[in-house]
Parts: structure tokens; C-alpha cells; sequence
């Protein structure tokens, strides 16, 4: 998981560092600063070092963290940029219309939302237009697929594998095991010849 801060990006148009005088909203905090995007501000984020070698190494997923506010306040519009220019549309969120207050008195809600569309391995910056008012915190990066390796006792090992786009699961010789659905029920048998894994879905293997 990598986070890219909105206050470092960079900014284009009619957009502006607003630094509040709390983090603090009464519900939830903000990062430090975040980034007020009017009509036709942008804000980009240049992918470098670990976060660019985990979207190369087989994409990823983009969640936006920003203030959904009450009231309509239009959509920002996110892309992927690759290194020649060619851009990947990956989705239109709504920047306002997240109704009344609900158990605290602050408007809206400061939270991630995904984008539909995967973050392609080719990318090397993520770029948001605002046609509206859009008030970003950040930007939640997560791999493709996550793989963590527990030894166990005697030798051997227990992969726990989990996708947030479709990938292929890491393993070696003579290892087997499950796939499953985020509420538990069986997605199917994983081995050295069927490695991938469906978006949401997570795989256990030994």
C-alpha cells in the first residue's frame, strides 16, 4: 500500500494547498493540508522509486481519499498517464452529494473511493481533473496483489495471497491451494498451472 499526499503533487489551474486549523473534522482526520480543486483545477501525482516499481510490477488499484461534501459539488474525473502520453481513464467520482450530517455535525464524509478501473503497469503518474469543487486529501495505491509468506513449524511455509485487480499468485513447485470470496465461500483450486486471482478474491497455499 503506498500513499501519495495531495499537498505534494502538482498543481495546475485553479487549484490551492488549504492547510486547516484542525486536522481533526469530528469524525475523521485529515493528512496535514489537502488540495481545494475548483472547475478546472488538476492535481498530478508523478509516480518515482517504490511506488512506481509496485504499479510496474503488475498494476494496481487507485482509491482517491477526499472530502465528499453534502451537496452536489460536480465530479472529478481520474486518469493514468504512461510514459509516452497515453492516457487510461479510470473513472468519475462525485465530489459532493453525500446528504445530510449523520451522527456528527461536520458536512459530507472523508473517506477512499475506488476507482473502477485498474491502475495499468505502464502508468508513471495519476491525474485528477476537477469540473467542480473537489477538497483531496491523498492517494491510496494498492498492488494488484499482496503475498505474505508465514514460515511454519518443520519447514515448509503458508503463502496468504490477496488481489485488488486480477493477478497472478507467486508460487513455487508442488505448492497448492484455495481461492476464496470475500465472504468465505470457495472460488476454486490454485497451483502452479492456475495462479490467478480474481479481483476481491484472496488465496491460501502451502
Amino acid at each position: 500500500m503506498q500513499w501519495l499526499p495531495a499537498e505534494d503533487a502538482q498543481l495546475s489551474g485553479d487549484a490551492q494547498v488549504i492547510t486547516p486549523e484542525s486536522a481533526w473534522t469530528g469524525e475523521s482526520n485529515w493528512r496535514g493540508a489537502y488540495v481545494l480543486a475548483e472547475e478546472g483545477g488538476s492535481v498530478r501525482f508523478d509516480l518515482a522509486g517504490a511506488v512506481l516499481e509496485a504499479v510496474a510490477a503488475g498494476g494496481g488499484t487507485a482509491h482517491p481519499v477526499f472530502h465528499r461534501l453534502a451537496e452536489a459539488a460536480g465530479t472529478a474525473i481520474w486518469a493514468a498517464v504512461a510514459a509516452d502520453g497515453t492516457r487510461t481513464v479510470l473513472g468519475a467520482l462525485e465530489s459532493g452529494g453525500a446528504g445530510e450530517p449523520g451522527a456528527t455535525e461536520w458536512d459530507g464524509v472523508l473517506r477512499p473511493a475506488r476507482l473502477a478501473v485498474p491502475l495499468p503497469a505502464e502508468a508513471v503518474a495519476l491525474e485528477v481533473v476537477s469540473h467542480g469543487r473537489l477538497e483531496l486529501d491523498e492517494a491510496m495505491l494498492l498492488p494488484a496483489l499482496t503475498s505474505t509468506v508465514y514460515p511454519v513449524e518443520g519447514g515448509g511455509r503458508v503463502t496468504l495471497g490477496v488481489s485488488s485487480a486480477d493477478g497472478e499468485l507467486p508460487m513455487r513447485p508442488g505448492e497448492t491451494g484455495r481461492a476464496f470470496r470475500p465472504d468465505g465461500t470457495t472460488e476454486g483450486q490454485v497451483n502452479r498451472g492456475r495462479r490467478s486471482l480474481r479481483e476481491g478474491t484472496f488465496a491460501i497455499v502451502r
